[in-house]
């Protein structure tokens, strides 16, 4: 952010701002209508107040001026933005990128530029923005999955924005662990449901179990997307903006009715208290707690439900490739790893102990 733009977002925000010499000393003055708020932001970012100009003056430093224009920007309910952060904005509306990919790179690209202010982006070498990423994973303790967001973050800045030639921007990824999916067992599933005091809750626990559903393909189901005459759901923009449909169990078409008749909700099928989506981390958030109601112990909340859906479907004996379809994978391979936790599977496979007589063996040398 340019200091001409950190000063126009101070008058835009009602504070007149002007470069003067206090006592031999470069300060900017900052005149604004009385506020007891703001009197105490401004105190707290290094302001004093003089009574020979009658208004409060800070050191003229670029890091303060931006931590305190923030700090104000938070109090009025004002959305700042770099310049830069502005363009690559508008270059991932552009190419039609979804309002969640938009709002994660534009927090990871903010959060890369102040780790390097005041400093211009374009200065920033190769090697400190690898540094950065290993700062993300020794201090940040980052999971993979978000350093492998960053990076897609700021190479999309670079490439788009800065228009920066492929060497620049070709960082390495780290290597993502092959971790098993947290699956619950039918019984277990029902003791969930039945933990849940909430008509709600136990809608979009059914929800998630029978369709196979990502959190913000469920909070994003509108009424019109129960298909009851087709026995269909349908998953409009899901992850990568495409459509698919699923199958509509005749179990879960009923207890979505009874939800119905008792909410009726306008146009989300699931809404949160303003009438608009239920809130994916109030899902994680009952599920986590209804987890420990009912005793169960295993990681995961509402994308074990999806794994959950895969497994069991897999177990039933649904070809790999319908399964695929129904998730919405691109790639097989993500779909495969089922097969790793199906117990159809496992079944069939004796381990070599058994050929043991154990008692035996327990008994022997007594």
């Amino acid at each position: 952010m340019t200091g001409k733009e950190i000063l126009d977002y101070f008058t835009a925000m009602g504070i007149q701002p002007s470069t003067i010499i206090l006592n031999g000393q470069e300060v900017v003055q900052l005149k604004f209508e009385f506020d007891k708020e703001l009197n105490k932001i401004v105190r707290r970012h290094g302001g004093t107040w003089n009574k020979s100009i009658t208004s409060w003056y800070v050191p003229r430093s670029k890091p303060l001026l931006t931590k305190l224009l923030k700090s104000i920007a938070c109090l009025r309910e004002y959305d700042i933005e770099r310049s830069e952060i502005k363009l690559m904005i508008r270059q991932l509306e552009l190419k039609n990128y979804s309002r969640n990919t938009i709002r994660n790179y534009k927090d990871a690209s903010s959060r890369f530029l102040d780790h390097f202010y005041p400093r211009e982006c374009a200065s920033i070498s190769k090697e400190e923005t690898e540094n950065y990423i290993l700062f993300l994973d020794k201090e940040k303790n980052l999971s993979e999955s978000m350093r492998h967001m960053a990076i897609n973050a700021i190479k999309f800045f670079y490439e788009k924005v800065l228009n920066c030639p492929k060497e620049v921007y070709n960082l390495e990824r780290p290597k993502k662990p092959s971790k098993i999916p947290a699956v619950f067992s039918e019984n277990e599933i029902a003791r969930l449901v039945s933990s849940l005091p909430n008509l709600k809750h136990k809608a979009i626990v059914l929800t998630a179990y029978a369709t196979g559903l990502r959190s913000s393909e469920i909070t994003g189901l509108k009424i019109g997307d129960i298909d009851s005459e087709r026995m269909v759901v349908k998953v409009r923009s899901g992850k990568g903006k495409k459509d698919r449909i699923v199958m509509l169990s005749p179990v879960l078409l009923a207890a979505l009715r009874i939800y119905y008749l008792q909410y009726r909700p306008k146009e989300y099928l699931f809404e949160g208290q303003g009438g608009g989506p239920y809130s994916k981390r109030s899902i994680n958030n009952f599920i986590s707690e209804a987890k420990e109601k009912s005793g169960i112990k295993k990681d995961g909340s509402t994308h074990a439900l999806r794994h959950s859906f895969a497994t069991h479907l897999l177990e039933a004996g649904t070809n790999l490739r319908l399964i695929q379809e129904l998730l919405g994978h691109a790639d097989i391979k993500t779909t495969l790893r089922y097969t790793h936790v199906s117990l159809k599977h496992l079944a069939t496979i004796q381990s070599p102990l058994d050929k043991l007589d154990v008692s035996k063996l327990l008994n022997s040398g007594k």
